[in-house]
């Protein structure tokens, strides 16, 4: 087991990323915030939002990529509790731009190009 106490700013996001060797349950302390994740596979990839307030508990499984948001303007403390003393985290953003700019085009889809794949690595716009 693993946890980290994590304390955002009204408005701030901690950027998509995932825990391949953990799950994650998160203890709302104070504020609001909204954990949100899409589901794997299926054609839909369907984006799930759930929102936790002070008292309650969420669970995001092992692997599954999400993004947390804390939505309360006076900020937000949770606890975020992993069922591994080597949970991981990996970036969404920096851990795809490690591939071939192809492979990101690729992976972004809809017809996106090398050049544009590169120009989101390095921090652009499309």
């Amino acid at each position: 087991m693993s946890y980290v106490a994590v304390k955002l700013n009204g408005g701030a996001t901690l950027p998509a990323h995932t825990h391949p060797r953990a799950a994650e349950m998160d203890y709302m302390v104070y504020g609001v915030l909204k954990n949100s994740f899409v589901e794997e596979f299926g054609s839909a990839r369907a984006k799930v939002d759930v929102t936790l307030n002070a008292g309650e508990v969420g669970v995001i499984p092992e692997g599954l990529m999400h993004a947390q948001t804390c939505v309360a303007h006076e900020g937000c403390f949770f606890i975020a509790v992993l069922n591994s003393a080597d949970p991981g985290t990996q970036l969404s953003q920096s851990s795809i731009c490690q591939l071939d700019a192809m492979q990101v085009a690729t992976s972004l889809g809809n017809g996106k190009s090398p050049s544009a794949a590169t120009a989101f690595c390095q921090g652009g716009v499309f």
